[in-house]
């Protein structure tokens, strides 16, 4: 999808500058050009779904883990030679 200034660029040209579809179609592609002209309203972008991954079920049993890991004391590093 186009940029919100880019819509309203295609919107102007068309309404106050009285351009036609293929007079802008020189800046883009006409079926854009087309597409955004003459719409009433401004589109809205659709949320999506997001698409569960394969380690989702085992995401719990991860954190947990890690948290468990998380509580121990970690052993210190000694540099003696």
């Amino acid at each position: 999808m186009l940029g919100m200034a880019r819509i309203e660029c295609i919107r102007t040209l068309r309404q106050w500058e009285g351009k036609d579809i293929s007079e802008i179609s020189r800046i883009m592609e006409w079926r854009t050009a087309k597409k955004y002209a003459d719409v009433e309203e401004l589109p809205v972008p659709q949320q999506r779904k997001r698409k569960m991954l394969k380690m989702d079920p085992f995401m719990e049993h991860v954190k947990g883990m890690i948290q468990e890991d998380m509580s121990q004391p970690q052993p210190g590093f000694s540099a003696k030679w």
